[in-house]
């Protein structure tokens, strides 16, 4: 009744009876006494109250319009009887009622900021006090658990002891092995040694905190003012991190758990915590989750995922605990993580960095706006699906981080190392022996361009000398300068138009009526050149003449006939195919010169017969002389017949 910040009587009740209030909070909220699990103060019973809830207050007296008992009517009325109509509850999951003679409230009616004020406010008391969620008997159910670790020489790039070196050669020389890989430098060098604690960011205002083992840390208060940029540090006492400085030891690991994983924004940067097992099941309000580090030498040869792994982060697209605000992950440099990780939860994901690792597959959301991908050459299953900000690949290894000569950390900019890198494939240089190990190839949307032919080329090369079986499927490919105008476009006299004519071939269009420029528009055959198109970012190269013949899909046709008469499969083997081409759909323009035409009737007569829906375009040609047959329908548009 008093406890508000100018109370004069609470504050000195609360002073007087501090741990007694704590501990009766954590009690309402869901202690385990041994016996049982009291948990009177939750939400759903305040609100219960509210609402006049019979089940609440135990009577029956209390329902209807008219009851009986009126005891919170009032608060029914003021909070809850004034709703706009149809909105969903917090959880996304429940319509509340509708009373649409009272939508006055433009960002919601009194009753949703009742719900968010309750479960905001108890969420800040628990994460201050430790009730709730926020009791360890809840967050070892889930949420986040791990296993950190420190000092564990050739097992990490943790090698660093702020002791003399002339103590470690010592202790090496006298056949202490503990001391065995470390060096000697001032506490802490960064990105390598192991940091006891976290640097949290919380959604809300709010205290953080967590627990080693079932021993919670002292909470600390975020302040937007000065912890926005990088978050709240909770360390530990200054023995624990003494020992990491000088011990080649202790501590050599330690459970942690971290409460009200739900309410944070940002774990920080958990590359130092070198942990050996870390399950993430909660965080559906993460923006980053950063486990690695692209600084060179760093390592983490402790965490493992797959068969038998302990390493979860649990956002597949149906998990009901998906981190949809995810922007970024980066597990580069844990070099022992392999198996399967599914961000397919993460619609929102944009970057994705694991080189250095094992990972075998990884799968993305589709539509995702991945802009940078960097994949170890172990991986076997590459997928892009709508994925249109990834518009190029990386021919070198990307450099993200190096190191000054006093091992301070120097980040590159991030338009060097923006785009996708698959290790030993989009760096492919014609080698022999190559290690790739990609055995499915799915790009579908387009947004690669060019570069999709690079990959499927740089693959094919690979293939021809490993004869490994490989499933293609490259959708909507865009292999083409020329980019069809949109139905109802305006003719616009400062735009360069193309026409394509009957034979395949592009031809400058000349403006005359509305109504030619109607017909043509209607039936596809306007089209702009696109000038940003035509250079590699990577390299200045001239992009339009990768494709100059096609030599490729003669290649690819002429191993499935022969596979054919062979009986055995094809390096492009379709599940449901016996033998086969790859899947390829979309526009493709060869830039052939006037010495290497193509004859039109191959489009038709050969390459439409494997591809239907690969529309094929050629600089010059040898024309054919094809008659089409069309009808034009009630809208104006060509109908072949």
């Amino acid at each position: 009744m008093f406890s508000t910040p100018g109370s004069v009587l609470w504050n000195n009740f609360f002073t007087a009876f501090e741990e007694d209030i704590k501990n009766k909070y954590r009690a309402l909220r869901g202690a385990n006494d041994g016996s049982r699990v009291v948990n009177n103060l939750t939400y759903e019973k305040i609100t219960g109250a509210y609402e006049c809830n019979p089940e609440i207050f135990g009577s029956y007296a209390m329902k209807g319009i008219r009851p009986i008992i009126a005891i919170g009517l009032d608060e029914y009325y003021k909070y809850f009887a004034t709703t706009k109509t149809g909105y969903f509850d917090t959880e996304g999951k429940t319509i509340v009622e509708d009373t649409p003679e009272y939508a006055y409230a433009c960002q919601g009616d009194k009753k949703l900021t009742t719900e968010l004020l309750l479960r905001n406010r108890l969420n800040y008391i628990d994460s201050w006090w430790l009730g709730g969620s926020y009791q360890i008997n809840a967050v070892k159910q889930g949420q986040f658990w791990g296993r950190v670790n420190g000092n564990r020489g050739t097992q990490t790039s943790d090698t660093y002891l702020d002791v003399p070196q002339a103590t470690i050669d010592e202790q090496v020389a006298n056949g202490n092995t503990k001391y065995d890989g470390f060096l000697s430098k001032t506490y802490p060098v960064d990105y390598f040694d192991s940091r006891p604690g976290f640097k949290l960011k919380p959604f809300l205002k709010q205290y953080v905190t967590f627990f080693t083992d079932e021993v919670p840390g002292a909470p600390v208060k975020y302040n937007a003012t000065t912890d926005e940029r990088d978050g709240v540090w909770t360390s530990v006492n200054a023995d624990t991190i003494e020992t990491y400085k000088t011990d080649p030891e202790s501590p050599n690991e330690q459970l942690v758990y971290l409460p009200g994983v739900d309410y944070l924004s940002s774990l920080g940067d958990l590359s130092t915590s070198y942990f050996s097992e870390f399950t993430l099941t909660a965080g559906k309000r993460l923006l980053d989750l950063t486990l690695g580090s692209d600084v060179p030498g760093y390592k983490n040869n402790l965490l493992k995922a797959g068969d038998g792994g302990k390493f979860t982060i649990a956002d597949g697209p149906n998990s009901t605990t998906k981190k949809s605000l995810l922007k970024k992950i980066i597990f580069t440099g844990i070099t022992s993580l392999r198996g399967t990780v599914d961000t397919q939860g993460s619609e929102k994901l944009e970057e994705f960095r694991a080189l250095n690792t094992g990972l075998q597959n990884v799968y993305f959301a589709n539509g995702a706006p991945l802009h940078t991908v960097h994949l170890p050459k172990s991986i076997s299953t590459l997928q892009f699906v709508e994925n249109k900000d990834l518009t190029r690949i990386l021919t070198s290894k990307p450099v993200v981080a190096t190191l000054d000569a006093q091992d301070k950390v120097i980040y590159a900019d991030p338009s060097t190392y923006r785009g996708l890198y698959v290790e030993n494939l989009t760096d492919y240089d014609g080698s022999a022996g190559v290690d790739c190990n990609i055995t499915s190839l799915t790009i579908s949307g387009g947004g690669l361009g060019y570069d999709s032919y690079k990959i499927l080329s740089n693959l094919v090369s690979i293939i021809s000398q490993t004869n490994k079986q490989v499933v293609i499927s490259l959708k909507d490919v865009n292999w083409s300068p020329y980019i069809q105008a949109e139905e109802g476009e305006r003719y616009d006299e400062n735009i360069t138009y193309y026409r394509l004519n009957d034979h395949s071939t592009f031809e400058p269009y000349s403006y005359s009526t509305t109504e030619d420029w109607d017909y043509n528009l209607l039936n596809g055959k306007i089209y702009t050149y696109n000038e940003n198109y035509n250079t590699d970012p990577n390299n200045g190269e001239v992009q339009e003449k990768i494709i100059t013949n096609l030599n490729m899909l003669d290649d690819f046709i002429d191993a499935m006939e022969t596979a054919k008469v062979q009986g055995v499969e094809t390096q492009f083997q379709n599940p449901s195919a016996a033998c086969s081409v790859p899947a390829i759909t979309g526009e493709l323009y060869v830039s052939n010169d006037a010495a290497h035409k193509i004859a039109e009737d191959k489009f038709t007569s050969k390459y439409k017969v494997y591809w239907p829906n690969l529309n094929i375009y050629a600089a010059n040609v040898i024309e054919s002389f094809i008659s089409k047959f069309v009808q034009i329908n009630d809208s104006g548009k060509e109908e072949e017949l």
